[in-house]
C-alpha cells in the first residue's frame, strides 16, 4: 500500500504544479478517481467476508456466460445483435464481437477474469471445462491481439504451475487447437490476409504506439520529477499530430500512450511512475507466494497478472475499466488475508482464556 500512497501524493502534487494545463476540473476528477480506487480497495478488504466475495465470483461467471454466448451470436449469425458500442472490422465483412459490453477489450477482459474464477472455485471438472472453452471461444471473438496474450498466459500459468497439469497434455491441447485455426485459416485465407486484425495489429510496429512511446522518453527529461500533470499540453499535442495526423488524439479528446507504464511516467514523472509499476509488481508477487497456503489467493493473483500485463500496450489506471475489476480483486485478496489471520489469532485467544 506504500507505493500506492506515494502515488496517489504525487500524482495530486504534479496536477497541483500543472493544473493551468490540465484545468480545474480533469485535475479534481482524476484525484477523486485515484482515491475512488482506494476506497474500493480499503472497502473490499474490510468487508472480509468470503460469502460475499464468492457471491460477486458467482455474479462475474454468469455475466460471462451471458457476454459469451452473445459473442457468438455477433461472430457467426448476427453482427448486431445486442451490439451497444463499437463496430469494428475483424476481417472480410466479419465485426469484432463485443458480446453485452461496448468495446472488445471489455468484454474480453472480463471473459479472462471469469476464467479466473472458474478455476478457483467450480469443482465440478466437466462444468469447469466447458466453462474454460466458452470463455475462451469468446475472448477469440474480440479478434484482440493483447487479450489472446493474456489469455494464452494465464491459462499455462494456472495449468503448468498452479495445477501441475502435464506439460505433454498441454502441448496436445496446444496444437490441436492449432490445428483447428489453421483449418478455418483455409477456408477465410484471403479475408483474413487482407483483415483489419493482419494489417494494423499483426503486422503493424504496435500499431504506431513505438512513436508514443519514444515520444514520451524524448520529452520526460524536461518534467523527470513531477511530469505533465496530464495529456492536455503543448509537447502532447504537437506530437501527437506528428505521429497520428489526427486532431482528436492530439487534443487526447479520444486515445491514449497505449500504456498505463509509459503514460504514468509522461503524465506525473519518473518518481510517480515507479512508485506506479512498484505497487503492480508488489501485489503480483505477494499474491504469487499466498495461494500457496490458500488457493483462494490464485484470484487476486492472477488478477494482478491481467492489469500488469494489460498495462504493456493499454492504459489502466485508476477507474478505467480493468482499474475497478483490478482494485475489487486486490480488495478481495486482503479480506482473505484478514480472515486468515483472525483464524490464527482466535485459537490462541482461546488458549489465553
Amino acid at each position: 500500500m506504500i507505493p500506492l500512497a506515494l502515488y496517489i501524493v504525487l500524482l495530486t502534487i504534479s496536477i497541483g504544479v500543472n493544473v493551468d494545463e490540465v484545468g480545474p476540473g480533469d485535475a479534481l476528477k482524476t484525484i477523486l478517481e485515484s482515491f475512488a480506487f482506494v476506497i474500493i480497495l480499503i472497502g473490499l478488504k474490510l468487508m472480509a467476508d468470503q460469502p460475499t466475495y464468492d457471491l460477486i465470483g458467482k455474479s462475474i461467471v454468469i455475466g460471462a456466460v451471458v457476454t459469451s454466448v452473445v459473442a457468438i451470436i455477433q461472430l457467426g449469425v448476427e453482427p448486431y445483435f445486442m451490439r451497444i458500442g463499437d463496430n469494428r472490422a475483424a476481417f472480410g465483412s466479419v465485426i469484432r464481437s463485443n458480446g453485452i459490453f461496448s468495446t472488445e477489450y471489455f468484454h474480453s477482459y472480463f471473459l479472462i477474469i471469469a476464467i479466473v474464477w472458474v478455476f478457483t472455485t467450480i469443482k465440478n471438472n466437466l462444468l469447469k471445462t466447458g466453462l474454460v472453452i466458452l470463455f475462451s471461444i469468446g475472448v477469440v471473438t474480440s479478434f484482440m491481439r493483447m487479450s489472446w496474450i493474456i489469455l494464452a498466459l494465464v491459462l499455462v500459468t494456472y495449468l503448468i504451475f498452479i495445477n501441475k497439469v502435464a506439460l505433454e497434455k498441454i502441448l496436445f491441447a496446444g496444437l490441436a487447437g492449432l490445428a483447428m485455426l489453421l483449418c478455418v485459416t483455409i477456408f477465410y485465407y484471403q479475408d483474413i490476409a487482407n483483415s483489419a486484425v493482419v494489417k494494423d495489429r499483426l503486422t503493424d510496429s504496435v500499431g504506431g504506439r513505438k512513436g508514443y512511446y519514444n515520444m514520451v522518453l524524448n520529452n520526460i527529461h524536461k518534467k523527470p520529477w513531477l511530469g505533465y500533470g496530464g495529456l492536455k499540453n503543448d509537447v502532447y499535442y504537437i506530437n501527437l499530430l506528428r505521429i497520428t495526423g489526427d486532431r482528436d488524439r492530439a487534443t487526447a479528446t479520444t486515445g491514449s500512450l497505449h500504456s498505463g507504464y509509459f503514460q504514468s511516467l509522461f503524465e506525473y514523472g519518473v518518481p510517480a511512475s515507479i512508485c506506479f509499476t512498484l505497487f503492480v509488481l508488489l501485489s503480483t508477487l505477494y499474491y504469487s507466494r499466498s495461494f500457496k497456503n490458500n488457493l483462494y489467493f490464485v484470484i487476486p493473483f492472477l488478477a494482478s497478472v491481467i492489469f500488469m500485463v494489460g498495462n504493456l500496450t493499454n492504459t489502466f489506471l485508476f477507474l478505467s475499466y480493468i482499474s475497478v475489476l483490478y482494485a475489487v480483486h486486490i480488495g478481495m485478496g486482503m479480506g482473505i488475508q484478514k480472515i486468515e489471520e483472525t483464524k490464527i489469532l482466535r485459537p490462541k485467544t482461546e488458549y489465553l482464556k
